[in-house]
């Protein structure tokens, strides 16, 4: 059933717009193809660089362009349970700046916004009334140099903890054995106070909580608002060897990482190492050399080549009994970048940017992950089809060159079900229905 909704934000004044204001550009370029039950269509194009987004108390949505700094949106249609309405009508760049490339959360009162360059966390007063962003303050600072092969910081502010927000920060290279000793702020993602960043602005490689670590480039950041469970979606390596064997075309996985709970520190997860530079997840062990007499299954840890030569401890089993394992594991190389669970809590969305390292390419589509009622996938962490496909590129093979590359998530606040993706290779808004 369809209801006006607006979901981790305080009461809202929706600015739909006048039913004749004029629709913006939104010229398709590429077709989807929705599963059977969605729908979709393609909301704004020449939106350069989009990346991070997230709705205001207002209902409008600011969106990262990367290369141009942050933008708002104003929608049309909210309201309407006809997915053909919604558009943008207007659009205004609240906040120049061509450093901001990803990362993007806004406090839950909506009067601050942060973002994120590839060194720094910067925050903004926020009017949501007028749009207008000011006083632009660093407040986390020493998050890497430019030219630092992950450069997405992704931010996440949890429901549940609305006085925290997490900071994630990937590798600096694809095998980055420094990432083995913490103190080095790479690899991983940190738990930061507002309220103490507000008043003094810190550094990501001497102060934080560390939540999780052995993360190559877990950049999409979620929390289920049942259990109030916090999860993560991974980057596995490229290119990857095993014992002299290319196995790449089908290893390592895709994870997806579970981190527990934000308020219990002596939980397994909290704090704990996911095994990377050392440790992968299996995706498909037919192609790892003795994958059989390790006990390299579907989602089981196991040591590739490199990190067998460099600062690991050398043993599949190692890996498997001293590394946090991941809960479900998805098809190799798609780069997922976002999760966003419903608010029943009985499904994840994540998007899937699409891989470069594989033949034929895959990728580039908006999935959904089903969970049960004790807040875990339905698949076990063996499973091999825990992806359902929602939206994708109707003709993947022009991919990643030509085709829709999702990147982030964000729930719309007039209509249950419905949740819009950002595109940074075409430069466009999405929107999905029957979510």
């Amino acid at each position: 059933m369809r209801s006006n909704i607006v979901t981790g934000l305080a009461a809202a004044v929706l600015p739909l717009a006048n039913a004749t204001a004029a629709c913006l550009n939104a010229t398709q370029k590429y077709a989807m193809t929705a599963a059977a039950g969605y729908s979709t269509k393609l909301v704004l194009s020449d939106l350069v660089g989009a990346r991070g987004i997230v709705f205001d108390p207002t209902g409008h949505l600011i969106a990262v362009s990367s290369g141009v700094g942050l933008v708002r949106l104003t929608l049309a249609g909210g309201s309407s349970t006809n997915i053909t309405d919604v558009c943008v009508t207007d659009r205004q760049t609240i906040a120049a700046d061509h450093n901001i490339n990803h990362g993007l959360a806004i406090a839950p009162d909506g009067k601050t916004v942060y973002a994120s360059s590839i060194q720094t966390v910067f925050a903004w007063d926020y009017d949501p009334t007028t749009g207008a962003a000011t006083n632009k303050r660093p407040i986390i600072t020493d998050l890497g140099i430019n030219g630092s092969y992950h450069n997405t910081r992704t931010l996440f502010i949890p429901p549940s903890h609305p006085d925290l927000i997490l900071v994630q920060r990937g590798s600096v290279g694809n095998i980055d054995n420094g990432t083995t000793d913490p103190a080095n702020g790479r690899a991983m993602v940190k738990i930061f106070n507002r309220t103490e960043i507000a008043a003094k602005p810190a550094s990501y490689l001497s102060t934080g909580t560390i939540l999780g670590w052995g993360l190559r480039n877990s950049v999409g950041w979620g929390q289920d608002p049942t259990t109030g469970y916090i999860w993560s979606v991974e980057n596995g390596m490229d290119n990857m060897e095993r014992d002299g064997v290319d196995v790449h075309q089908g290893n390592p996985a895709e994870e997806l990482n579970f981190h527990g709970l934000l308020n219990d520190t002596k939980s397994p997860e909290f704090g704990a190492n996911y095994g990377y530079p050392e440790c992968f997840s299996a995706w498909e062990p037919s192609l790892i050399p003795h994958a059989a007499e390790k006990n390299i299954v579907v989602g089981a840890a196991f040591m590739n080549e490199m990190s067998a030569n460099g600062t690991g401890e050398g043993s599949d089993t190692w890996c498997q009994k001293q590394r946090h394992a991941a809960r479900l594991v998805f098809s190799s190389h798609m780069a997922p970048l976002d999760i966003k669970f419903r608010k029943d809590g009985s499904a994840a969305f994540v998007t899937m940017h699409g891989s470069w390292d594989k033949q034929p390419a895959e990728g580039y589509r908006v999935s959904r992950i089903d969970f049960g009622k004790d807040g875990m996938p339905k698949e076990p962490a063996s499973s091999n089809k825990a992806e359902i496909i929602v939206v994708s590129n109707t003709n993947s093979t022009t991919c990643p060159g030509s085709c829709v590359r999702p990147v982030h998530l964000a729930w719309d606040p007039h209509v249950e079900g419905r949740i819009f993706f950002t595109s940074d290779a075409s430069g466009e808004l999405h929107v999905i229905d029957g979510a």
